[in-house]
């Protein structure tokens, strides 16, 4: 049989269940913030792990981006330093 929109329901009586709420969600994500499904207790644990993972990818993320910006001022400061100084040592000499 064709389920329509790919949604399916399935249960089993050897599978913890419990109604959980969504507190949190991307924005254009199909589940929004205050919707309660009915979810297998192991799945919904992978999916609060999952959850930790990727907001800790992007906190690592959000620091190498700073980390990257800070680099390229200390690169383009000692750049800068340096071409300075060949400015100096190109001057012409006064007499």
């Amino acid at each position: 049989w064709t389920i329509p929109a790919n949604r399916a329901i399935s249960y089993s009586s050897k599978i913890a269940y419990s109604l959980y709420e969504v507190t949190d969600a991307a924005e254009g994500n199909w589940a929004a913030v205050g919707e309660r499904y009915v979810l297998a207790d192991k799945l919904a644990a992978e999916l609060d792990a999952a959850r930790a993972r990727e907001k800790d990818l992007e906190a690592a993320g959000a620091e190498a981006s700073a980390a990257l910006g800070r680099a390229i001022v200390e690169i383009r400061a000692a750049l800068g330093s340096a071409d300075e100084a060949e400015d100096v040592e190109d001057a012409p000499k006064e007499a």
